[in-house]
């Protein structure tokens, strides 16, 4: 008989060491904390347009050219002959080079 109780004594105790394992509280997971967001002011998509056609860096499409003078540009590049187009092009260029020029001195 001693030889059966200590064997379900034993199981006792390895099913309860078992479901106490299993029935716990779940381990949290350590996440690190958040960075604090930067909060970037929203760039107009002409600010974006203009910075990706001329290839410049961001932040600078506001100080080459106005969004009416984009505007200008858009309308002025749909109605020339593709002929005249690089002329016109480089002649932006040099304004929005000259203008930037200005502005950082």
């Amino acid at each position: 008989m001693r030889n059966g109780t200590t064997t379900i004594l034993v199981g006792a105790v390895l099913l309860s060491a078992v479901w106490a394992g299993f029935s716990g509280e779940p381990e949290q997971v350590r996440q690190p904390y958040p960075l604090p967001m930067i909060e970037q002011a929203a760039v107009s998509p002409w600010v974006e347009q203009v910075e990706e056609t001329f290839g410049l860096d961001r932040g600078l499409g506001d100080r080459a050219m106005t969004e009416q003078e984009w505007n200008r540009h858009q309308r002025k590049m749909s109605t020339l002959a593709p002929s005249e187009r690089s002329r016109y092009q480089q002649q932006v260029r040099q304004r929005i080079a000259e203008r930037l020029k200005n502005t950082e001195a």
